[in-house]
């Protein structure tokens, strides 16, 4: 029997591996990108030979998924015990690793923004650790299962997906809600009215993003655990969204009250800007439930938010402020 500690330590690889570009710390929040799948599952067969490193892995862009071609909703679910208990517990690893990542990496930035300090490295550590603990449950829940009938042709796939929605969740809510602090990725201690307005963002998106995933996975739990027809999945996907956008819409009330000047901050109306927080939860179901009814929206650059295929984000189109008109980071200018 091999080892648990050799079988620990690969899964750690693996799931540094799809974080190899990781230079962050919550001091500057650098970005980083995944690496692309066909490299992970080389590297990780190289791992487990003893023939290769992390530091040998170069980084690539994010995969689009790493499961197979979403399932049309009608022919989606259903499933039988086995695979549904492991659709529901892979779903709520990586619901857990992204909302902690954000718990942590959030209040570390919120740390800076009120101009104290939070040790970085330890906050890191914290972030890798949430990664590897969602892989250990998503392998042990779906160790003996049939994937394929749930839209994965591999263990491996599930793990890309899980581990690659808790850092995408994690980069587009630091992003975003700290985006009045940042100057070239960088988030600095900021004053009243900009602060307390900050903070009531933080509070307001993290409760929608709550609620919302816990939505999103109610609704697919269902469906993958019960035979429901066509008629019956779409109505229920209706009935979700529709919660989704009330629970959008009276968090815009109350944001609006307790910060009346975001618009003039982030650049957008409350609304707006907590659309693209409840559409964290279309892409928390679009990697982690392979259907076609609820995906992620295509990446917008110039949003504010940092989404999957960007290196940074700042809310606009302009080249030469430390992220460009791709949303692409720029180095800072050096003196003559």
């Amino acid at each position: 029997m091999e080892p648990v500690a050799p079988r620990r330590q690969q899964r750690a690889h693996c799931a540094r591996l799809t974080r190899c570009c990781e230079q962050s710390s919550c001091t500057g929040h650098q970005y980083r990108s995944p690496v692309n799948p066909s490299i992970v599952r080389h590297a990780v067969n190289l791992v487990a030979l003893g023939l290769a490193t992390l530091a040998a892995i170069p980084c690539a862009a994010p995969p689009a998924r790493a499961h197979q071609t979403p399932r049309p909703l009608a022919l989606w679910g259903g499933f039988a015990a086995p695979e549904a208990r492991c659709q529901r517990i892979l779903s709520w690893a990586a619901e857990g690793c992204a909302t902690t990542a954000w718990k942590l990496s959030g209040g570390c930035s919120a740390a800076q923004a009120d101009g104290a300090s939070c040790d970085t490295t330890a906050t890191r550590a914290a972030i890798n650790q949430a990664h590897a603990a969602a892989l250990d449950v998503a392998d042990g829940a779906c160790a003996s299962v049939d994937l394929s009938s749930m839209g994965f042709s591999t263990p491996m796939d599930v793990n890309i997906d899980v581990d690659i929605f808790c850092q995408e969740l994690e980069d587009a809510m630091v992003s975003a809600v700290y985006r009045p602090a940042t100057q070239r990725g960088v988030i600095g201690a900021v004053k009243n009215p900009t602060a307390a307005c900050i903070a009531a963002t933080a509070s307001a998106a993290t409760r929608l993003l709550r609620l919302a995933l816990r939505d999103r996975s109610r609704l697919f739990d269902w469906i993958a655990s019960f035979a429901f027809g066509p008629q019956e999945k779409l109505a229920l996907v209706t009935a979700s969204s529709a919660r989704i956008q009330h629970l959008q819409t009276a968090t815009s009330l109350q944001l609006t009250a307790l910060c009346p000047n975001f618009t003039s901050l982030y650049g957008r109306t409350p609304n707006a800007f907590l659309k693209l927080v409840a559409q964290r939860a279309d892409c928390f179901s679009a990697r982690t439930y392979v259907q076609d009814a609820v995906q992620c929206p295509q990446s917008v650059c110039g949003n504010g938010m940092r989404e999957a295929g960007e290196q940074c984000d700042d809310g606009n189109l302009i080249d030469g402020d430390g992220c460009d008109h791709t949303c692409g980071t720029e180095t800072a200018p050096t003196g003559p």
